[in-house]
């Protein structure tokens, strides 16, 4: 078994109250109630991994410039418009 660490939350009185009935109901402890669901989450985040978002400029009629990309001053000028 892996240690356990001992911390503090601040944990909105609503939620606290949910998920101490969530626990009694299923005859868990808190701790292993709250572990269980960040373990869900946690395993939901790493199976789908967050995407971001980037809008690639068109220009009408050309393809957009090229960008030397190990040339770091002239990429930024490409990516803040200034070429």
């Amino acid at each position: 078994m892996l240690g356990q660490m001992r911390t503090t939350l601040n944990v909105d009185d609503n939620l606290m109250g949910r998920v101490r009935r969530a626990a009694a109901a299923r005859g868990l402890t808190l701790t292993a109630l709250v572990e269980e669901a960040l373990r869900e989450l946690l395993d939901s985040y790493e199976a789908t991994p967050p995407t971001v978002a980037f809008d690639m400029p068109v220009v009408e009629g050309r393809r957009p410039p090229a960008a030397d990309l190990a040339d770091r001053d002239t990429l930024y000028e490409y990516l803040e418009g200034r070429r």
